[in-house]
Parts: C-alpha cells; sequence; structure tokens
C-alpha cells in the first residue's frame, strides 16, 4: 500500500522507499531554488493553493480571505470556461515494481479527452520540466492516449492552460539520472 510522509514529501511502498516524480524531473531545472529545495513561502503558498483548489472541486464553494484568494479565482474560472469531470484529485500513485511514485494534481476527462492536469502557482512554468513531470505520471498511471497539461494559476486571478507533448527521452534521461546518483 502507498503511503506518503508529509513532512519529509517521501512516498514508501511496502516500506520500500520510492522517489518521487519530481526528485527524479529535478535535473531539467536550471534554477537552483527547484534542484536544491523550493522557498518555504512559495511551497507553502502552492500547498495551500493545492488544497484549496480540491476543496473547491469537492463543494463548488470558493475559499476567500486566505491571502491566495487570486489563484484560487483563477481555478474557479479555469473550472467554469473547461467544466472538466475529474477522476483522481490529489491522488497518490507508484509501485515497488515501478520504482517511483507521485502525487497527480488531478486525472479525468475535458470535452471528452483524458488529461492529466498539474497546477502550478509559480510565476514561470519550466515546460522542459513539465512535459517530464506528466510524462512520469503518465507512465505511472499507463495513460498513453492523454492530453498533458500544465495549469498555471496566477495572483492576478488569471490563468494560462499550458499543453505538452509526452516527452519519454527526457523522462527516462531523467530516470538514469536519478538511478546513477543514487548508486554513489
Amino acid at each position: 500500500m502507498l503511503e506518503f510522509n508529509e513532512a519529509e514529501h517521501r512516498y514508501f511502498d511496502g516500506g520500500v522507499e520510492l522517489p518521487s516524480v519530481t526528485t527524479i524531473t529535478r535535473f531539467c531545472s536550471v534554477d537552483s531554488k527547484t534542484a536544491a529545495g523550493i522557498n518555504p513561502f512559495y511551497r507553502d503558498r502552492g500547498t495551500l493553493v493545492h488544497a484549496l483548489c480540491a476543496d473547491y472541486d469537492y463543494t463548488g464553494e470558493l475559499s476567500t480571505g486566505t491571502g491566495v484568494d487570486g489563484y484560487l479565482q483563477a481555478y474557479a474560472d479555469f473550472v467554469r470556461d473547461y467544466r472538466p469531470q475529474w477522476k483522481w484529485i490529489e491522488h497518490m500513485v507508484g509501485s515497488a515494481r515501478q520504482g517511483f511514485a507521485g502525487t497527480i494534481d488531478r486525472m479525468g476527462t475535458i470535452d471528452g479527452r483524458g488529461c492529466i492536469l498539474d497546477i502550478k502557482t509559480s510565476s514561470k512554468v519550466n515546460k522542459l520540466a513539465l512535459a517530464a513531470q506528466l510524462t512520469g505520471y503518465a507512465d505511472l498511471t499507463q495513460a498513453v492516449d492523454t492530453a498533458l497539461w500544465g495549469l498555471q494559476l496566477c495572483k492576478n486571478g488569471t490563468y494560462r492552460v499550458i499543453p505538452v507533448e509526452f516527452d519519454y527521452e527526457v523522462w527516462t534521461s531523467c530516470w538514469i539520472l536519478h538511478q546513477k546518483g543514487q548508486m554513489k
């Protein structure tokens, strides 16, 4: 059974520690903040936005007065505009057999097509890292005919949908680099 230690951001399956998709794809980042660990302010803001967006998905009610109102309004506008049907919301996936794990922000259908979506609250989105991350999630779920989207939520209440293509070359390269680093 897949378990997650939130305080340490570590996944386990049957007692076996599994690297996260975002840990594996860290090699795509040229930003040392991302490679060495994100600033706690931005991490906490992102965590809050993710949780409140999930609350919105479950209840249809928008939390306000949380300090992240613009991000939440952007998400509500996205939901209104695209009308997604989510199968999974903040859903952990992974296995010791595959050797890695992660938490998919959203997976479901939009306009009748399968979609894996990752929510971003940063001012810039690294499309290479996003493509590698979403390809890793698609690999975990065996979702081969699925759209891969980033959803950038902005402080000012706007959003941007960022479609990316499967990138098995980059995903595999990250996986190999991660494994080589573990052999030391």
